[in-house]
């Protein structure tokens, strides 16, 4: 049986799980809260005057962690969050990333003091920053300042386009017959003999891990992979496809004049039409690029703003997709 609740009225910017009565009640009263009380707090988050998506996040993970969502007959915390709170489950997860990053100590449903001064749309923005670089931020920067920031950082942590060039230059273009196996190459020849040095001009550490390439962190050798096989393929693209030249056959009958044809019988043909490709998701800085049509737009003006969408619709194609919001806009489909 949960633990009753002090009562605390809410009339403040703070909210009551980061106000100083509240805290001083019954220590760490939370984390005895049941399943129901765990619903309902979130619930008046979601509606009160200034919703705490920090506490939001603690009562999720709190459910999820003591499997609390089996009282409510959910398989996981996924589909209780859907269900319960109509969260998606990018939605969720970012609200309890949320909470480990802003919350006193990582695991409460307070703020920590030090963003009393931040919104919701400014720490989303600084939810991947290192902590080093979320110490120099402040209240008054804007959400694009920040974003800029965030932006910067990220170049350094993976490598740059003409890094990954050479990279793929000097080691990895000797396996384009076996694309399907590149990274167990890699990790086979280059990975597990911790190969290193300057190749090129480019320098280069290789683990069973993953690589770092020039001022980069260590990146996964499945990222890397990714990042081949991104620049790769826009090479591909931009060499125009060969015609295909269609002999006649000849040992198919010459159409005599008059002669009844299938083509006369349009609708027992099969469908011609080429079929579209649909890829898994996409994934780009300030702006959706559609997973059907490829269309590429605004990613803010499509969320209307909201940090917390979950589902956007392609200007172009009308056609829904599941997004994900961070530094960047995860778009993936939701059929």
């Amino acid at each position: 049986m949960s633990r009753k609740m002090p009562s605390v009225e809410v009339n403040n910017y703070t909210s009551i799980f980061t106000s100083p009565i509240f805290k001083d009640q019954n220590g760490e009263w939370y984390r005895d809260v049941g399943y129901e009380d765990s619903l309902d707090i979130i619930r008046d988050n979601f509606h009160g005057v200034r919703k705490s998506f920090v506490a939001i996040g603690y009562y999720l993970k709190h459910i999820k962690e003591n499997e609390l969502y089996k009282e409510g007959n959910y398989q996981n915390i996924w589909e209780c969050a859907k269900e319960e709170f109509g969260l998606s489950q990018p939605a969720a997860s970012n609200y309890m990333q949320m909470n480990d990053a802003f919350s006193v100590n990582g695991d409460t449903p307070l703020l920590d003091e030090k963003y009393a001064g931040f919104n919701k749309s400014q720490l989303q923005e600084m939810l991947a920053l290192p902590d080093e670089i979320k110490e120099e931020i402040k209240p008054e920067q804007t959400v694009v300042e920040i974003r800029k920031i965030a932006r910067e950082e990220k170049k350094v942590k993976e490598p740059s386009e003409a890094e990954i060039q050479k990279f793929y230059d000097i080691h990895a273009k000797n396996y384009d017959d076996n694309r399907s196996n590149l990274k167990e190459l890699l990790i086979q020849y280059l990975g597990k003999g911790h190969s290193g040095g300057n190749s090129g001009g480019l320098n280069y550490q290789c683990s069973p891990r993953g690589v770092k390439i020039g001022r980069a962190e260590e990146i996964t050798w499945a990222h890397l992979i990714k990042l081949i096989n991104l620049y790769i393929s826009l090479k591909v693209k931009s060499q125009p496809e060969p015609e295909n030249i269609v002999e006649p056959d000849s040992n198919v009958d010459q159409q005599l004049p008059g002669q009844m044809s299938v083509q006369d019988y349009p609708e027992i043909l099969p469908d011609s039409s080429p079929v579209k490709m649909v890829a898994d998701s996409t994934q780009r800085m300030d702006d959706c690029e559609c997973i059907y049509c490829h269309h590429v737009f605004d990613g803010r003006e499509a969320c209307n703003g909201n940090m917390d969408n979950s589902v956007v619709e392609c200007p172009k194609c009308g056609k829904e997709m599941g997004v994900s919001l961070s530094i960047e806009y995860l778009c993936y489909s939701i059929n």
